[in-house]
């Protein structure tokens, strides 16, 4: 792969950092990717190899590319640090895949100055990025440099919704509030980069925190540090995406990428975000129509319910249109797919007990057991094997005398 031709040029929304990228080794088409944002914040864009290579190390190591050949200079730190991002995905999801070599001329010294001198998140309206600016706001001085200063609110994510540009346009407003209300300014950054590789598996299992630490690095004059809101607590880490593994080594020496909220489980991040009443206005969730309004019906609608209800929250609340779900609701459209989400379910129970709701604590409790259920007959089929191999070399040792 070879990236080359970065440049700033006028976009459709204000400004974007361009660069070209050529497949060597794939017969994927050579197209230009950018990073985009408004006039007002074209000044944070940086003209720099960093996002593009960012961005395209993992894709490019899927789809067997030997080498990334990039112009300009990068961090020695961030080469020596994307080695470790490619070796724990080599380990995680098998051995087939080589990592390219980078290829690069290495900086020799370091931006330095003023300018470095704010802290950023990510925002979507989401319960962890809530939580990661709310808890911040709590916990960190205003004037410290690791408070958080800008929320960064990336278009190009989602396959869904990326052909609906009023949506974002309109969450951007509605997210507004929350930007004011912790005095924050928010960030718009569109980015073609997802289109390297669409496969949504990818993207979930090892792919979106490195365009999210890509889009980051195109803004990053002005920044020294950005959070990546945690998907996942302590106990149920497992390789994701966005991992505290991977997301730290996104990092450069000017940039640090910081994987924030892992002490946190989704209910105590939710019950963080329901003490901030602008927040708990402007939640969403929905995977089936973001960013546009929750649809009160999907898995991860239904699950955001169930918590904020627990919490007395739910009527409180306009983000959602409905004060309360059936378990009808969850029998239909809640599948627990994996320890993570059983792990948000088994957190409910208790509390949906305590609140009298025996009816929605019975479905969920179904549902785990037909996790369990399934995970036991992933675990029989080896077993079942070796005993119909038994039976038929028995048989055939019988025929043969």
């Amino acid at each position: 792969m070879r990236i080359s031709n970065i440049r700033l040029e006028k976009g459709i929304h204000g400004s974007r950092v361009v660069a070209k990228v050529c497949w060597e080794d794939s017969d994927q088409a050579d197209r230009d990717f950018f990073f985009e944002t408004s006039d007002e914040f074209s000044h944070r864009l940086s003209c720099d190899p960093h996002p593009f290579l960012v961005g395209c190390i993992l894709p490019a190591m899927r789809h067997g590319e030997q080498r990334i050949r990039i112009e300009g200079e990068i961090c020695p730190l961030l080469k020596a640090n994307l080695r470790t991002v490619t070796g724990l995905i080599r380990n995680w999801y098998g051995t087939q895949r080589v990592a390219p070599v980078i290829e690069a001329k290495i900086r020799s010294g370091v931006d330095s100055g003023s300018h470095l001198n704010h802290a950023a998140s990510f925002l979507t309206g989401g319960i962890d990025g809530l939580a990661t600016l709310h808890t911040n706001r709590l916990n960190v001085p205003i004037s410290h440099p690791a408070s958080i200063r800008e929320c960064l609110m990336v278009y190009g994510m989602n396959p869904e919704s990326d052909n609906r540009p009023e949506s974002f346009e309109k969450a951007l407003e509605s997210l507004r509030a929350v930007a004011a209300d912790a005095n924050v300014r928010l960030v718009p950054v569109y980015t073609n980069i997802r289109e390297l590789d669409e496969n949504i598996r990818f993207f979930l299992h090892e792919f979106h925190g490195a365009v999210l630490a890509a889009a980051a690095h195109a803004c990053s004059s002005g920044l020294h540090m950005v959070y990546i809101a945690s998907s996942s607590d302590i106990p149920h880490i497992m390789p994701w995406g966005s991992h505290p593994l991977l997301d730290e080594n996104y990092s450069s020496f000017n940039l640090r990428v910081r994987h924030d909220g892992i002490l946190f489980s989704r209910l105590e991040k939710t019950r963080i975000v329901s003490g901030w009443d602008v927040a708990l206005q402007s939640i969403k969730v929905c995977t089936e129509n973001w960013p546009g309004e929750n649809c009160g019906k999907c898995e991860k609608c239904l699950r955001t319910m169930l918590a904020l209800m627990v919490m007395g929250a739910l009527e409180r609340s306009r983000a959602f249109l409905a004060d309360d779900v059936s378990a009808d609701q969850i029998t239909a459209s809640v599948r627990i797919k994996n320890v993570l989400r059983l792990a948000h379910y088994q957190d409910l129970l208790n509390p949906l007990l305590e609140i009298g709701r025996m009816d929605l604590a019975k479905a969920i409790e179904s549902k785990i057991d037909n996790y369990h259920f399934q995970e036991s007959l992933k675990t029989a089929r080896i077993p079942r094997l070796k005993w119909w191999e038994r039976k038929i070399r028995s048989k055939l040792s019988a025929l043969t005398g």
